[in-house]
């Protein structure tokens, strides 16, 4: 009895585990939500305008967090960044969120291949390190 227990409940964290990863219900998967097969450096990419990240904090004398985070962009043929997703954390969640949340709005200027614009997917590295300057600031780059 005690066995079958245990194997109910691999059987379901299996399951659990299979459609939080999307491989079930395969189904309603559509090639809109695929990235995009072309891989390129994130230095082949330019920003069309400057990207501004705000980091909430509690208070004006809370320290701002440093640190490196890399980030999966989908860029379309227009520039337009279509989505995101964490490929390395900094270690700080606010950190982390703040450049997820400034990149889903970014354009850049459109990936040509042969003279086309193509859909690409990058892996962006955002580096912040903050001075203590940044003290006393509300939302700002430093």
């Amino acid at each position: 009895m005690h066995q079958n227990r245990i194997s109910r409940t691999a059987s379901s964290l299996l399951l659990a585990a299979a459609i939080l990863s999307g491989t079930a219900g395969c189904a309603t998967h559509s090639d809109a939500d695929a990235w995009p097969a072309k891989l390129v450096p994130s230095d082949q990419l330019r920003l069309a305008e400057p990207l501004r990240m705000k980091m909430p904090r509690r208070s004006s004398n809370d320290p701002m967090p440093n640190g490196t985070t890399v980030l999966r962009l989908h860029v379309d043929e227009q520039g337009t960044v279509r989505k995101t997703s964490l490929a390395t954390s900094s270690g700080s969640a606010i950190l982390d969120s703040a450049a997820a949340q400034a990149f889903n709005s970014a354009r850049f200027v459109p990936y040509r291949e042969a003279g086309t614009a193509v859909a690409v997917t990058t892996l962006m590295p955002v580096n912040v390190k903050a001075s203590s300057q940044c003290r006393g600031f509300s939302p700002l780059d430093c």
